[in-house]
């Protein structure tokens, strides 16, 4: 009979509507929305380490957000649950703790509600978002606004709840804490976001990030992007760049300002010089205040070893737009490199001076290891920019590494999307370096 059927019930704990199937985890929701904008969306999405609590399943969360954010920006938040061991949960739902200052961008948000607290912090709850079968995952992001929070760590906690009655929702009290006894199985987790002024991101145009050798047939640009944060002006800007050894600096790939300082004139008989031709740019091409070739440990994780550094001053920066930024303003710049013969080495002799920027585009000190694809052969460049923030100098750094190729085959289709039934056309491009035997 049905009363056999029905359990009791823990205190506070709700039941789940008579008739409604409960929703397969490999289908659970992300009832947020659109990620944020590239601009919105700054650093790599870090997860915070698995949380693991006693319960019955013994549930594991993760908290996914960016490790930095713009100082007024909206980013995603992705609480993930997951349920590795069993038995099956059921009726999923989800506590996030936004503390004070920060908030969800639009405040109301798709399968959301949100509870406001005493000090000021926020409560978001989802109620029953899904099941959480036995080696399933169940998820939900929320767009959220660092609004006018000052610089540093912002810490946002998460909590996931389940029941394994099927017939049980995990609760909460009218104050957005979980009710004791509604669920059998939670977990608990947080990320930490790093408010920042500014920042800096790399970009080298090379196709799956493959550049062929070729110092004279395969120049590419390096892009530098300077995005500013979305509550105030920041200025003094300088960026410092470390080309690695086998990446040649070719300035701006301009005929006339960066024309072959070397004074072989040819890397190989019938060569010709560097940068016979303009190299075709994409945006502004700052000249660079100094460029020097050094033995230098740069910071980040990049080794000590051999590196053009480049430095544009706040002058060179001011002279195409990028000295300063205005609120939630954005600047790109670009420079030119090509894959040498052979890597860069130190100057032997007398090298020409920093400032004159003839250590660029100059084959002279091309006597390293050749650049030959022997085995997978990586390029980093690290790229340093440093401003000022409402009277104090921060600073933040962007790389990009590609490989060194002497054969490259892309891929590409007519077609973004694949529909059934349509015909496309795929095109396969070849690229050969340049140096056929060394």
């Amino acid at each position: 009979m049905l009363r056999a059927l029905v359990m009791p019930l823990p205190a506070r704990a709700r039941v789940r509507r008579p008739g409604r199937p409960g929703q397969s985890s490999s289908l659970a929701r992300v009832v947020s929305g659109v990620v944020a904008t590239a601009l919105a969306l700054v650093g790599a999405v870090a997860l915070a380490p698995v949380a693991q609590a006693a319960g019955t399943p013994d549930v594991a969360i993760t908290v996914g957000a960016p490790t930095s954010a713009l100082r007024g920006s909206t980013v995603p938040v992705t609480l993930t649950a997951t349920n590795p061991g069993g038995p099956a949960g059921y009726n999923a739902s989800f506590r996030m703790v936004l503390p004070v200052g920060a908030s969800l961008n639009p405040p109301t948000q798709t399968g959301a509600r949100t509870i406001a607290q005493a000090d000021g912090s926020t409560v978001v709850l989802w109620d029953n978002v899904s099941d959480l079968l036995t080696g399933t995952t169940s998820s939900v992001t929320a767009q959220v606004s660092t609004g006018t929070l000052p610089l540093g760590p912002l810490t946002i906690s998460g909590g996931a709840y389940v029941n394994t009655n099927p017939r049980l929702v995990p609760s909460f009290t009218a104050l957005g804490a979980p009710n004791a006894g509604s669920s059998t199985g939670s977990a608990t987790g947080t990320a930490t976001i790093e408010v920042v002024p500014f920042t800096l991101t790399t970009d080298v145009a090379a196709p799956e990030n493959e550049l062929v050798r070729g110092v004279h047939d395969h120049r590419t640009t390096v892009e530098l992007t300077i995005d500013n944060n979305y509550v105030g002006p920041s200025s003094a800007f300088t960026v410092t760049e470390y080309v690695p050894a086998t990446l040649e600096f070719l300035g701006c790939g301009a005929t006339a300002a960066d024309g072959d300082s070397s004074a072989p004139g040819e890397e190989y008989p019938g060569s010709g010089r560097l940068n016979e031709t303009d190299a075709a740019l994409p945006g502004s091409c700052p000249v660079p205040s100094s460029v020097s070739t050094a033995l230098v440990d740069p910071p980040g994780t990049q080794p000590l070893a051999v590196y053009t550094v480049v430095t544009w001053d706040n002058a060179a920066l001011a002279a195409v737009g990028a000295g300063s930024l205005a609120t939630g303003a954005s600047k790109k710049i670009y420079y030119v490199v090509g894959v040498p013969q052979n890597a860069n080495a130190l100057f032997g002799g007398t090298a020409p001076t920093a400032a004159s920027g003839d250590q660029g585009s100059n084959l002279d000190n091309n006597t390293g290891a050749s650049t030959l694809e022997t085995g997978e052969q990586q390029a980093t460049t690290t790229a340093i920019l440093s401003g000022s923030y409402l009277g104090t100098t921060y600073t933040d750094d962007g790389t990009d590494t590609v490989t060194l190729e002497d054969l490259a085959i892309q891929k590409s289709a007519d077609h973004p999307v694949i529909v059934q039934g349509d015909a496309s056309r795929w095109t396969l491009s070849i690229e050969v370096s340049e140096y056929t035997s060394a």
